[in-house]
């Protein structure tokens, strides 16, 4: 927590407004489709536009191309276009990547992404400028998971009587698909990053107060414009700079969590108030009157800061919910049906895991700790770059995850290497 307004200021929240990518879902993309005349050439034209950004999308480009082995040509003069994608010069012709409202501004029609979006997957649409004409070549779909904490952190806000509403850059049918399945009723989609600041200080209005939850750079301006900014520790330093409170991992209960923390502070600044008061009142009066000797009034002042004092360490016994994480059922990406099955073995077995909120040289040290709990002969190698675990064990698979789990790591994808 940065400052003291933040944690004041969010005991009396009325809204929370979510990031969609990397706050609710884990900002890890797969391609799950590209679709045109010349697939191959297709991909390779995005990759190479695409080749100098860290935009998880384009990461998913640049993954599938690696793993087809495609060398994409050199490309030029490339540059971001905020909210709508991407475009650079390649092969003498320019190459355009963007979303729908791009196409639109352009004058071209992205056709074919309906189905996709339908199914809440992000698309993208590719097109080349070539001697002044412009043609779409194709079109791109990508799946994210829902983080699984985010159904759980949705309906204790609305426990809490606290509305949450959605607010993303993406096509209006991907953010609905995420919104429905978390069970959000208010949504807004197509957003540019400039945009976003408008419609969180329109939520202000009518005296209500609002949180904006993010963690990329197009979410610094909505973060500074609530009244409570929270931030993502996994998400960008701007981030965090614009936000008042920072969450110390990328899971959505942790916003839950804050609010409870403000809730019980502000409850115990005004039980000590009243404390001192009921002193004061009953004190001053007898001392007034000469009928408090002087030895018990100091006595009583004393009294009075020591309950105060045990009263706020109180707070030392509350633990937030998100500490302990119960184990959601592993989610495919939400532009696929169907889910994992359960995987047990009675040999040796090589399993790799995706595992949420690993940082240092000591998250490594834990995992490895509760899975060697399990079984003291099994074999763990973890890459922090790519969250994973690999792991040789005899022992169930699930009961791996679940110490995982119980470690405060949580478990977002699994498989057998």
């Amino acid at each position: 927590i940065k400052d003291a307004e933040a944690l004041e200021t969010a005991h009396a929240l009325d809204v929370v407004v979510f990031d969609k990518t990397g706050t609710l879902t884990e900002g890890k993309p797969q391609l799950v489709a590209h679709e045109g005349v010349d697939p191959a050439r297709l991909l390779a034209l995005a990759a190479s536009v695409q080749g100098g950004s860290s935009h998880p999308l384009a990461g998913a480009v640049l993954e599938e191309a690696a793993r087809q082995g495609l060398a994409p040509p050199a490309a030029s003069a490339a540059r971001a276009l905020p909210g709508r994608g991407v475009e650079a010069e390649v092969d003498g012709a320019t190459i355009v990547l963007g979303n729908r409202r791009l196409m639109e501004e352009l004058g071209v029609p992205a056709a074919g992404g309906e189905q996709h979006e339908a199914a809440g997957r992000t698309v993208s649409w590719l097109a080349e400028r070539r001697d002044g004409r412009l043609q779409v070549l194709g079109l791109f779909a990508f799946g994210d998971r829902i983080k699984p904490g985010a159904p759980s952190a949705i309906a204790r806000l609305k426990e809490a009587g606290i509305e949450p509403v959605l607010l993303s850059g993406d096509s209006l049918g991907a953010a609905r698909t995420v919104a429905q399945a978390l069970g959000i009723e208010r949504v807004h989609a197509e957003v540019l990053p400039a945009d976003k600041a408008l419609i969180v200080t329109g939520l202000r209005q009518g005296g209500r107060k609002v949180a904006m939850v993010g963690d990329g750079i197009n979410d610094a301006p909505a973060l500074a414009a609530a009244d409570v900014g929270m931030a993502m520790e996994t998400g960008t330093d701007v981030a965090m700079h614009s936000a008042g409170v920072t969450l110390m991992r990328g899971d959505p209960r942790l916003v839950a969590d804050a609010i409870a923390v403000s809730r019980r502070t502000y409850r115990k600044i005004r039980q000590n108030l009243g404390w001192a008061f009921v002193y004061n009142v009953i004190g001053l009066p007898l001392a007034a009157f000469g009928l408090l000797d002087p030895v018990l009034a100091g006595a009583a002042m004393a009294l009075s800061s020591v309950s105060v004092v045990a009263n706020a360490l109180l707070l030392r016994r509350w633990t937030p919910a998100a500490t302990a994480p119960a184990r959601a059922p592993v989610s495919e990406p939400i532009s696929t049906t169907g889910a994992l099955p359960p995987q047990t073995t009675g040999e040796n077995t090589m399993y790799e895991l995706t595992v949420e909120g690993m940082s240092c040289k000591h998250c490594v040290g834990r995992v490895t700790k509760s899975v060697q709990a399990v079984d003291a002969d099994a074999k763990v190698a973890i890459d922090l770059d790519k969250a994973s675990v690999r792991i040789d064990s005899q022992a169930d698979l699930d009961r791996i995850v679940a110490a995982i789990d119980g470690a405060g790591y949580p478990v977002t994808g699994r498989a057998s290497a």
